[in-house]
């Protein structure tokens, strides 16, 4: 089914909470990382090989990106955040298993501007 709420757990993963969101995500959702800018989350989904921004604050929720539209197949998997901030930078990298060949998973980089 798909996502919402999204479920909150600590570190222990006792159930903390739940955050109600703006629409739906996709079921499918794989991995997740905090980026540059305070509250925003980012998940990478399978259902349409994507990765959405969820504001932690106020449930909003943007498609960033899907592989699939740009015609990759892919099997999502983790994402994290490389800080660059000490030279204005930062990329999302998150690594996938292209559909034609799961014996091989690739990494993939995303830059995402930092905001002031």
């Amino acid at each position: 089914d798909d996502v919402d709420p999204l479920q909150i757990y600590d570190l222990d993963l006792k159930h903390r909470g739940s955050l109600p969101l703006a629409q739906k995500l996709p079921n499918g959702i794989q991995g997740g990382t905090f980026g540059p800018t305070p509250g925003l989350l980012y998940l990478t989904c399978n259902t349409n090989e994507s990765i959405w921004e969820i504001d932690i604050v106020t449930g909003a929720v943007k498609e960033i990106v899907s592989y699939n539209n740009l015609g990759y197949t892919l099997e999502m998997e983790g994402i994290t955040y490389f800080d660059l901030s000490q030279r204005g930078e930062g990329v999302l990298h998150f690594t996938g298993n292209p559909q034609k060949s799961l014996a091989s998973k690739k990494m993939f980089n995303l830059n995402i501007p930092q905001e002031d």
